[in-house]
């Protein structure tokens, strides 16, 4: 059974505020939350106007929409979660050594896009734009951010992002409903930046990324989850959090009913 929390006090809701929250647990299908990651990777979605989206712990997804497969930021066992065995027909990556290797690690022979620009796969439009990631004590790393729409819906994945976006990045992102977006600090934004980003690309649906959990290697030096959340939670003069908070399992599914326009939704896929 999907647990939902909201922060503070009791609060009494809008009704566009819970007309929109009955839109995205809608959107999550019949499954919902409880649908696992092998039904995600054997499965294409339930229905054909929604995209299944799994969580496989630090920055890696695997959407499936239809029939295309699309994995983004693949890890190894160094970041502390196991990496499943998925199949794809794409691979958004960066363009590093280790990178490579573990988007070489993906089945099915998939077109692995590691390089600025647009790239087009089965009708859908990928765009890579240039980041960077910090790094204590050396040079900043180049990353990558990734745009692409599925189903009339707008994501846009920040990758291991670890500086402001600047102007120019925002322009190039364009429009994003769905952010995943690092708060957990170390090499990656800290839950601050990471609120201003979300505020940057003007997101309603945020799926956070690169935090600690008891999975997750020390030595990685990322926060939990916890300061993005008490962020979230800071009410205005209305008495209104920032964002309204849905913890899920390890897949939801998503069509362009499920993303909210009156309050923002941090939705927190598990994925152990």
């Amino acid at each position: 059974m999907r647990e939902k929390h909201f922060f503070g006090r009791p609060w009494t809701f809008s009704l566009s505020a819970l007309v929109i929250i009955a839109l995205t647990l809608c959107a999550c299908g019949r499954k919902g939350s409880n649908a696992t990651a092998e039904d995600a990777n054997e499965k294409p979605p339930a229905a054909p106007e929604r995209t299944a989206i799994t969580y496989y712990g630090q920055g890696t997804f695997l959407f499936v929409d239809d029939d295309l497969r699309v994995v983004i930021a693949p890890h190894d066992d160094r970041v502390g979660y196991p990496m499943e065995e998925i199949s794809a027909d794409v691979v958004l990556s960066r363009d590093d050594p280790a990178a490579g290797e573990q988007a070489k690690a993906v089945k099915g022979n998939p077109q692995i896009i590691d390089k600025p620009g647009k790239h087009e796969v089965k009708g859908v439009t990928f765009r890579a734009i240039e980041a960077t990631r910090a790094k204590p004590g050396a040079e900043p790393e180049k990353d990558m951010i990734y745009c692409f729409k599925l189903k009339d819906v707008n994501y846009c994945h920040l990758g291991g992002l670890g500086a402001k976006l600047s102007d120019q990045q925002v322009k190039e992102i364009g429009p994003v409903d769905v952010v995943m977006v690092p708060v957990g600090g170390g090499y990656t934004l800290d839950a601050k930046q990471a609120w201003a980003a979300v505020e940057q690309l003007n997101a309603m649906l945020i799926l956070p990324t690169h935090y600690r959990t008891e999975k997750t290697k020390a030595e990685l030096g990322l926060e939990t989850l916890d300061p993005f959340l008490e962020m979230a939670a800071e009410r205005d003069s209305e008495g209104k959090p920032k964002a309204l908070v849905n913890r899920g399992m390890q897949t939801m599914m998503m069509s362009p009913a499920g993303v909210p326009t009156a309050i923002r939704i941090i939705y927190v896929l598990k994925p152990w």
